[in-house]
């Protein structure tokens, strides 16, 4: 049984998503990932965090051999790049914990410039208070979602999700779990029940739109506040999308950029 997981598939992920008319989300990064075999490149999402810094998922960077083979275009909403800027890459680091699965899915990126801020490129402010992520929450994630052609959208779109309890979230994966025969699977999504506290979970709104194969360290946002990381999904049922908590990693973020002498926001 093949599962929908977003950490074996980083090409952009969401169903049915509204379309963005401006750069509403100037904080949203595409990263591209350049293949060492052929013209091919892999996609992620990420949220510009500092002048300096991209923040994204661990499983986004899980084929990177170089950082030079990493490319990061911010301040537009066209998935070509057209009319944005783009960032060669410094460094990447990846959580240390991280260990193929959905706990300590996280990343940060170093960018070899600072980024030019303007009415289209701009920082996110991050959740330090879990309280920013309460249950029953609307949030909101931005997205260059596969179309119904299976092709990437053109421009940026976006998607309401709905948070939800950590009682709610172990009941879901449960029954993920009791579908799977594949012991890999089953681990998966076991070490998502064992890390709760560390990940957010959502179920698609009242529109319906859901996860599914990417968008990969796409930022997860209410009221103009980073709350979480897109992690994985089950088989593009959203039921449950699984977010690396931002507010759980906040001191793991900062702790790096003070090694650069960068502070956040």
């Amino acid at each position: 049984m093949k599962r929908c997981v977003l950490l074996l598939s980083v090409l952009p992920v969401i169903f049915a998503a509204s379309i963005i008319e401006k750069v509403e989300a100037p904080y949203q990064a595409n990263l591209v990932i350049a293949s060492l075999l052929n013209d091919d490149a892999e996609n992620c999402s990420g949220s510009i965090i500092h002048r300096r810094w991209i923040l994204t998922a661990a499983h986004c960077l899980v084929s990177l051999v170089y950082p030079r083979y990493l490319t990061v275009t911010v301040g537009t909403r066209k998935f070509s790049g057209d009319g944005g800027k783009l960032y060669e890459v410094e460094t990447h680091i990846t959580h240390e914990n991280w260990n193929l699965n959905p706990t300590n899915d996280i990343a940060l990126v170093r960018l070899r410039k600072d980024i030019v801020f303007d009415d289209n490129t701009q920082v996110i402010r991050l959740s330090r208070n879990d309280a920013d992520s309460q249950e029953n929450t609307v949030a909101r994630l931005t997205s260059w979602g596969r179309l119904e052609d299976d092709m990437p959208a053109p421009v940026l779109g976006s998607t309401n999700l709905l948070v939800i309890s950590q009682d709610q979230c172990r009941q879901k994966l449960s029954d993920v779990i009791e579908k799977l025969n594949n012991t890999e699977d089953r681990q998966f999504f076991g070490k998502a029940v064992d890390g709760l506290d560390q990940l957010l979970c959502t179920v698609p709104h009242s529109n319906g739109r859901r996860l599914c194969h990417g968008d990969s360290g796409g930022p997860l946002v209410i009221n103009d506040t980073q709350i979480g990381i897109v992690s994985s999904s089950y088989r593009c049922s959203g039921q449950p999308g699984l977010f690396t908590r931002v507010s759980s990693f906040i001191d793991w973020i900062q702790h790096h950029l003070t090694k650069y002498n960068d502070q956040l926001s």
